[in-house]
């Protein structure tokens, strides 16, 4: 784990390491691994930081605000469609347009700020992720669009100098951080916490799973290389499950109905046999 906080802030200072350092690094790993893994890995630093507030090394810890659960019991940060309309009520018009693709994609934060044209496939109805693009480099991501992601990115301007389909007055492309602060900040102006760039992707599987879709497709659409990262989302799904439940009752009625039909071409004759004796 040091070595993995070595390689991605390679030496740096104790105050030189911010809460926005560390919420990328929280999001990105949610993308692979759970929340009680991850927050195993941070708690090594946040250890850290409390004893180094202790021989006063420090005046603060960057790990103020950010939550850990070392325990396993996660909480997925998704959007409720008032949450959406006040979301992008206070986003400029071009970060509307981004966040609404990721609502209705669940595209992960480098493959939908760095979106390109060549990924749109079939009249530009389906969106396919290249094998190289994805997490897990093993297989395509498909993805088929929603009218109004679709209709979001027939209006982009096409630039010649690059393949992004989300780019700047200039013709640059967007950067992931720099989006991400931004998706931030009016979250912050909407009131809400927790929201992130990533939250969109939530939001995505969560309305899947909230509407009864099968694990298995919403782990496709995901591009979860392991279909435990997509359990995570299941307990969303109370209806789906009753569902199930609704099956072992009518299995019990059904019985119920077979026990009560047997007993009643039973008794005539047990009468039958009393009056004998």
């Amino acid at each position: 784990m040091i070595g993995r906080f070595r390689k991605r802030w390679g030496t740096i200072q104790l105050d030189q390491l911010t809460s926005k350092m560390l919420e990328d690094y929280l999001s990105e790993r949610l993308e692979d691994v759970t929340l009680a893994t991850v927050s195993k890995e941070l708690g090594i630093l946040k250890s850290a930081y409390t004893r180094a507030l202790r021989w006063d090394w420090v005046s603060t810890t960057p790990f103020r605000g950010i939550p850990l659960n070392q325990e396993g019991e996660e909480r997925l940060r998704w959007l409720t469609d008032d949450e959406e309309a006040r979301l992008v009520a206070v986003a400029a018009p071009w970060l509307r347009e981004i966040i609404w693709v990721g609502l209705d994609t669940g595209l992960r934060r480098g493959n939908l700020v760095g979106l390109q044209w060549g990924w749109l496939h079939e009249q530009g109805t389906v969106l396919l992720v290249p094998r190289q693009h994805v997490k897990a480099k093993k297989a395509t991501v498909m993805i088929p669009l929603t009218t109004r992601a679709e209709t979001i990115i027939r209006r982009q301007v096409r630039h010649e100098s690059t393949p992004h389909v989300f780019t700047q007055p200039d013709g640059r492309p967007f950067g992931v951080d720099q989006v991400g602060m931004a998706v931030i900040r009016v979250a912050k102006q909407a009131q809400l916490t927790e929201v992130s760039l990533h939250t969109l992707r939530h939001t995505f599987i969560s309305r899947l799973v909230q509407a009864g879709r099968p694990l298995p497709e919403v782990a496709a659409l995901a591009g979860h290389r392991d279909i435990k990262m997509t359990l995570r989302y299941a307990h969303l799904a109370p209806s789906h499950l009753r569902a199930g439940i609704q099956v072992l009752e009518q299995r019990r009625a059904e019985v119920t109905l077979s026990e009560l039909s047997t007993e009643t071409r039973v008794t005539p004759v047990s009468r039958e046999f009393a009056g004998s004796a």
